[in-house]
């Protein structure tokens, strides 16, 4: 077969080109690099492959608040199956068993109790895996109510701390209150309270 002549007209001088067709090989040649060139770069197939998540898990797993508004955060934890294989926070969206107990926040995994009751669970999603928690929501405590403490001395009955002791549920503290309790005051009507403590039962105090 003739070779083929391709004719261009170059600043009004014809010149004439003797131009061979490319064969079979070098076309499969070129498309061979343009391959290695994209698996070199990546984009063939050779990039880092997806990290899939295996697990979620929710801390704290047990947790309590005081109703109606104490508040407990929560945190997602999430296990993959390449490296890294551990992200201790995770995106996840948050939801509750009870609203009616508590709510929390879808994004913030804060959850805020509004009524005493539970344990409600807490769950954090994230694509199609699932972590749970367990939260409680106590009744607030009732105002604890006490006397005024005293400490015995040289005086016939004592002399007030400036202390209340006061009893809360089956907690005992010692509140300084000199306001109530005034402070060096003799004791009238003495007694020892739930806590142990020597009170004036004829001076009452409140927290």
């Amino acid at each position: 077969m003739a070779p083929a002549r391709l004719n261009i007209r170059l600043n009004k001088r014809s010149q004439s080109f003797l131009v061979k067709p490319a064969s079979m090989l070098q076309i499969l040649g070129l498309l061979g690099l343009a391959c290695l060139s994209f698996i070199w770069s990546g984009c063939g197939g050779g990039g880092t492959p997806a990290r899939n998540l295996v697990s979620v898990s929710v801390q704290p797993g047990i947790a309590e608040a005081t109703a109606p508004t104490g508040t407990s955060p929560f945190t997602a934890a999430g296990t993959f199956d390449q490296k890294p294989t551990a992200e201790d926070s995770l995106t996840a969206q948050w939801s509750s068993s009870d609203p009616t107990i508590a709510t929390i926040g879808s994004s913030s995994g804060i959850a805020t109790c509004v009524a005493a009751g539970g344990p409600i669970t807490i769950t954090a999603t994230s694509g199609q895996k699932h972590g749970t928690a367990q939260l409680t929501c106590l009744a607030a405590p009732q105002a604890g109510s006490g006397n005024c403490s005293y400490m015995c001395g040289s005086t016939r009955c004592g002399a007030l701390t400036g202390y209340c002791s006061i009893s809360t549920g089956n907690a005992c503290r010692q509140v300084y209150d000199p306001a109530e309790c005034s402070l060096g005051q003799p004791a009238g009507a003495t007694a020892t309270d739930s806590c142990g403590v020597g009170i004036d039962t004829s001076r009452s105090c409140s927290e």
